[in-house]
């Protein structure tokens, strides 16, 4: 399966480029063109190669003639070199709340709590003198945030996979704690950290089962080094390719909007045939008509927990004919019908 993102993120990125021609130069190198850039969605690859050689062509518009210089030397780079040289994941991160409080210049750092059963893992995060994204942000001759909401998701999601990374293995996360309010909708940070998110949280954090801080770090400085080449690819990898192909098949249902895809067009978008994907399912126990019930059943919820729509819009939006159809699926699923439901959670 391709796996996408809304293409205004690589617009996003890419506007950060003063220089028009750094622009061109960094569409050519990652070879997206303009027809990618204006279509609604842009694959993972793509994203990824642009978001590379714009953070690089960010470089040479900030530090000029060093440019090249910080970049083979990032303070990124070095980070995690010095983390790959721990015994264990904790030891890495301590390491790397040492390198942050040491080298940033504003107030920003990582802290550990660890109990019997999970760790928590905090992020301090500096007040931003801007609320927008700006090039700077992007400089690799320091140690920086992202501002607002989207810095916060964004180095949760960078260290959540990091972690992963050094020890070879996704890490499930059990929640994810954030400072802000919440906008809407919230089911697609959950989609992001594949957990529970809670708002107007004392911290930015994430908490996970702490026998992974024991885990051995299996990285070294080459494995750095090429991390860096590709640095968002890698962390995606990691991550997709531990997961199941029931999980992936989830995912895959949550962007593909209220419409279910049928058997075939599933296992073609996964580059299987249907037999073959009936066989994998089955060794994980489970089958497709159960995770499309998963998935209706969990968006319903949401949708009837925020009173928005009718009853009659939440069939459409969850994937059924109408809504004598839904009333009975939904009344099947948790024993009460969709309006009673909707008057419990409100």
């Amino acid at each position: 399966m391709q796996r996408q993102m809304p293409s205004r993120f690589a617009q996003t990125i890419l506007r950060l480029l003063q220089d028009d021609s750094r622009r061109m130069q960094a569409m050519d190198l990652s070879g997206v063109n303009t027809e990618k850039m204006a279509a609604e969605c842009i694959s993972l690859e793509d994203y990824c190669r642009l978001f590379h050689e714009v953070v690089f062509q960010i470089q040479a518009e900030l530090h000029g003639d060093e440019a090249e210089k910080v970049r083979r030397f990032s303070s990124y780079q070095l980070l995690l070199e010095s983390m790959t040289q721990a015994e264990s994941l904790q030891e890495a991160l301590d390491k790397a709340d040492c390198f942050f409080k040491r080298m940033s210049f504003a107030k920003a750092g990582i802290s550990l709590e660890d109990d019997t059963d999970s760790a928590l893992l905090t992020f301090e995060f500096p007040q931003s003198e801007t609320g927008h994204l700006e090039a700077s942000h992007f400089s690799m001759d320091g140690l920086g945030w992202l501002p607002g909401l989207i810095g916060r998701s964004t180095a949760l999601w960078i260290w959540w996979n990091i972690a992963g990374w050094l020890i070879g293995e996704s890490i499930p996360l059990e929640k994810v704690y954030f400072e802000d309010p919440w906008p809407e909708p919230l089911e697609k940070y959950e989609a992001l950290f594949d957990a529970p998110v809670a708002c107007l949280s004392p911290s930015s954090s994430l908490r996970f089962d702490s026998a992974y801080l024991c885990r051995p770090i299996i990285k070294d400085q080459r494995d750095v080094r090429q991390l860096m080449l590709n640095f968002l690819q890698g962390l995606f990898d990691v991550r997709y390719k531990n997961r199941s192909l029931a999980v992936r098949i989830e995912e895959y249902l949550g962007v593909s909007g209220g419409e279910m895809p049928t058997l075939k067009s599933l296992a073609s978008a996964f580059n299987m045939s249907v037999p073959t994907l009936h066989r994998h399912l089955q060794k994980e126990d489970t089958r497709y008509q159960v995770l499309k019930n998963h998935h209706r059943r969990r968006r319903a919820e949401q949708m009837l927990a925020k009173g928005r729509l009718s009853i009659g819009e939440i069939a459409v939006q969850s994937g059924f004919s109408d809504a004598a159809a839904f009333h009975r699926a939904f009344k099947k699923w948790t024993g009460v019908t969709p309006n009673q439901f909707r008057l419990e959670a409100g």
